[in-house]
């Protein structure tokens, strides 16, 4: 369910897409032999493309390599100097991706394209070797990339300044929210006499992963009770209840306890 704005801007990205996709493609001449495929571009070593960034002094590079000869190792694992995601990887996944002119999706993005901090000590310096890497291949990356976070405010500026399009979605409306709730509870769901889904969407401003986990654990608990049993008001309103303990939220109470305001 997408309104006609957002509607509009998805339908711009599909267009801009298309049109690139048609400037790329070279006029065909059957009697011409095919032009041989563009040698890769050159690629700079991890180390000496940093210290070009200004993420690594000449002076640590060398004591990396120093370490690269007498420890061994990626070069890029040493410098990271954690067990999290390291250059090599991210290398093998963009390369991968482009082979198979496959669409990147990166969930939760602000784990991994967040803001760079303030160079104080070393500790510092060697946590952003992995944004500027990523800077680095994401403007040589020739396919599709797609950011999803919550927390667009923590994603690092420069990554924004690389998106070409960036798209909100709001939270759902009251109608939105209605039709949410009936899509997760369909006609076939045992729903007893005294469910309204209007009620519900009005007493609880949920997203959509919220109602559909609410809809979810209701239909457990009237599982877990007597045999066949219907999904009830108290089932619904429980499981609410947990979805907004979970997130930390002051519960607002059952539907009909409290005034409300569509939205």
């Amino acid at each position: 369910m997408l309104d006609q704005s957002l509607g509009r801007r998805l339908r711009e990205i599909q267009d801009a897409k298309a049109g690139e996709e048609t400037a790329a493609e070279p006029p065909v001449e059957a009697s011409a032999e095919p032009p041989p495929p563009p040698a890769p571009p050159a690629r700079k070593p991890l180390g000496r493309l940093l210290v070009e960034k200004g993420a690594l002094s000449e002076e640590d590079l060398e004591v990396a390599l120093e370490r690269q000869r007498t420890e061994g190792g990626p070069l890029g694992q040493i410098l990271l100097g954690m067990g999290a995601v390291t250059e090599q990887n991210l290398a093998r996944v963009f390369d991968a991706a482009e082979q198979a002119q496959a669409v990147l999706l990166f969930d939760e993005a602000d784990a991994l394209f967040g803001r760079r901090t303030e160079v104080s000590d070393a500790r510092d310096r060697y946590a952003n070797l992995e944004t500027a890497y990523l800077l680095s291949r994401m403007e040589r990356f020739e396919g599709l990339t797609v950011l999803a976070t919550n927390l667009r405010q923590n994603l690092d500026p420069a990554f924004i300044r690389r998106l070409e399009f960036v798209l909100d979605f709001e939270e759902p409306s009251l109608r939105e929210r209605e039709a949410l709730w009936r899509a997760h509870l369909p006609p076939g769901a045992p729903l007893a006499a005294d469910v309204d889904l209007h009620a519900l969407a009005v007493a609880y401003p949920l997203v959509g992963a919220l109602i559909r986990n609410a809809a979810v654990g209701a239909a457990f608990l009237a599982a877990a009770g007597a045999q066949d049993a219907a999904i009830s008001t108290d089932h619904l309103t429980a499981a609410v209840r947990r979805e907004y303990q979970k997130a930390g939220r002051a519960f607002p109470g059952a539907p009909g306890t409290r005034a409300t305001r569509s939205t």
